[in-house]
């Protein structure tokens, strides 16, 4: 029968430390014993020593009491400071999408170009082998720009945007 009284005394003790989001070592100084003897005494292996005890059934009795009607209104500065700091972020990102735009509109253009460039005008010499180079280069040059700033990239960019512009929509609504 003790047995079980220890059990059940470490499971209640368990119980509040979980019910107040409390580890061993936050518990112990407020029932006067050690973590060891915290952990030992819901493990079981040991009662909880007497000292404990009635600072261990406050814990419960409060574990029960009625919440206080604690004001928790949100903080208006704040909202207001993340609503901002999302527009001017969400601008910048638009400005960001512009130049990678740019940048991949001038990509576009060299791959477009590569056909017309490759060609041999007719009677005209071979190409010599720095042309060849160069026209690698101008190729390798506008694939990685295209890496960089393509597609996916505004994609994900854009997305980015319209995720910040909505937290800064949600944030105003709530401000009024």
């Amino acid at each position: 029968m003790l047995r079980v009284i220890k059990r059940a005394g470490a499971s209640a003790l368990q119980r509040v430390r979980h019910h107040f989001g409390l580890s061993q070592a936050d518990v112990a100084p407020f029932l006067g014993i050690s973590p060891v003897q915290v952990a030992q005494t819901e493990s079981g292996a040991r009662p909880l020593p007497l000292k404990a005890v009635l600072p261990q059934g406050q814990l419960s009795a409060a574990q029960h009491a009625e919440p206080a009607a604690v004001p928790d209104a949100p903080d208006l500065a704040a909202l207001l400071a993340r609503a901002r700091q999302c527009r001017h972020e969400a601008a910048q990102a638009r400005f960001r999408l512009a130049g990678l735009q740019e940048r991949a509109a001038v990509a576009h253009h060299r791959l477009a170009a590569l056909p017309a460039l490759r060609q041999i005008p007719l009677g005209g010499p071979p190409w010599l082998p720095q042309q060849v180079l160069w026209l690698q280069l101008f190729e390798g040059e506008a694939r990685l720009e295209l890496g960089a700033s393509g597609a996916t990239v505004q994609t994900l960019l854009t997305a980015r945007i319209a995720a910040l512009e909505h937290e800064a929509e949600a944030l105003e609504r709530v401000l009024g």
